[in-house]
């Protein structure tokens, strides 16, 4: 074989060699081409899963926060209405409509879809165990079980997951005693202390400030029943006046000794307590109505004076209040008030102090008129009520006194 004709075959094998070699590395890059599609694939899907857990859980725990907040709401209008009535049927209805208005409000339309059926409702004696039952039980839980409220998933359908399961549960009940409720400046006189009730009944109507024309100086010559309520003897009728509307922030406390205000005091009481009332002829100038609003109710059942507590909520059960204004104070109810009951024996001079032997929560049946025979009333409600214008006191112990009605650690839920 010649050199040309070797060279010809040298070349020719190399080049099959190189189409060989070319041919095999496209089947490997062919075959690397379809490894990699499944691997992107399966990567693509992962980061949907993590964006899923980020986005869907993320939502989980925005509803989470939406229902809470509605069981909140649910659970103080049960307590409120619980402690204002003792009915638990009442109660219940309360924190079932609080919890459907809250449903309804903008933004929380996913929560429209927990039936009311599905929205718990019970009732204790104890906080701590709560132990739904009892006969005088003072404590409200309303709840809804994680498996009756689904919160829709979007990226974790992907791995299967359809909805993120959500639910909570709320507490709430009479706080603690009030430190320094608001106080109204009169002393009805009683006997004994709060675990008697002062020798009153319950729905009993009391004079709590007498007048001149009925006057048996139980608390001293020259005085009707004002006591001065921080107003110190330069106070004059502009501290009485505000006392009355709801401006005092001191406080009386059982066992100590409040200083009597003398003299009838005939306007300044009933310009400051008829603010609660809107107002009545000839006025309340002048009170500062724009602070101190009148009460919701003014006239329960529309059929005159003495109102009675009954009368009054049942027209705080209605849509149909007999008050026109927009102004008016729905809670706390600016008709029921917190007074000293005072120790009347051994009576004082006009400008002398008496005992107080606690403090009672009244209702204001009727507005105070401008004579001299003026006087004041309330319906004994007990001593156990909601009050206003302080804060609870450190003592954890939950008897007798003003109170307010706050949420409360659920005991029996990890996460409450």
């Amino acid at each position: 074989m010649n050199t040309k004709n070797g060279l010809l075959i040298h070349y020719g094998l190399r080049r099959t060699g190189y189409r060989l070699l070319e041919s095999k590395l496209h089947r490997v890059a062919m075959a690397q081409r379809g490894a990699i599609l499944p691997l992107v694939a399966v990567g693509i899907g992962a980061l949907l899963a993590v964006a899923g857990l980020a986005l869907d859980m993320g939502h989980g725990y925005l509803n989470k926060t939406r229902l809470q907040s509605a069981l909140d709401a649910s659970a103080l209008s049960g307590a409120k209405t619980l402690d204002e009535t003792t009915n638990t049927a009442l109660a219940t209805t309360a924190a079932q409509t609080a919890f459907t208005l809250n449903a309804g409000a903008s933004g929380n339309t996913e929560l429209q879809s927990i039936g009311i059926g599905n929205v718990s409702v019970e009732f204790s004696e104890s906080l701590n165990p709560f132990v739904p039952g009892g006969a005088n039980p003072r404590f409200v839980r309303v709840g809804v079980n994680s498996a009756n409220f689904a919160s829709p998933s979007w990226l974790l359908q992907i791995v299967g997951v359809a909805n993120v399961s959500v639910g909570a549960r709320a507490v709430a009940g009479p706080s603690p005693e009030l430190i320094c409720p608001e106080i109204l400046p009169v002393a009805p006189c009683g006997t004994g202390g709060p675990a008697t009730n002062y020798g009153y009944t319950v729905g009993q109507e009391v004079i709590m400030k007498t007048g001149s024309g009925n006057n048996g100086w139980d608390v001293g010559p020259g005085n009707y029943q004002n006591i001065d309520l921080g107003c110190g003897s330069g106070g004059g009728g502009s501290c009485i006046r505000n006392n009355m509307a709801g401006g005092y922030t001191g406080c009386a406390t059982t066992g100590e000794s409040v200083p009597t205000k003398p003299g009838n005091n005939v306007g300044p009481n009933a310009q400051g307590l008829n603010t609660r009332f809107n107002c009545p002829a000839p006025g309340c100038d002048p009170a500062d109505t724009a602070t101190y609003k009148p009460d919701v109710v003014i006239d329960a059942g529309g059929s005159g004076y003495p109102d009675t507590y009954s009368q009054y909520m049942t027209d705080r059960a209605t849509p149909n209040w007999d008050i026109s204004t927009p102004t008016a104070q729905f809670d706390p109810p600016r008709r029921v008030v917190t007074v000293p009951v005072v120790d009347c024996t051994g009576t004082v001079n006009g400008s002398g102090s008496v005992n107080v032997l606690g403090l009672a929560c009244m209702f204001l049946t009727r507005p105070a008129n401008h004579n001299g025979d003026q006087e004041i009333y309330g319906e004994f409600l007990g001593t156990s009520c909601i009050g206003q214008g302080s804060v609870p006191s450190a003592n954890p112990v939950i008897g007798l006194g003003p109170h307010t009605i706050i949420l409360y650690k659920d005991f029996g839920a990890a996460d409450s």
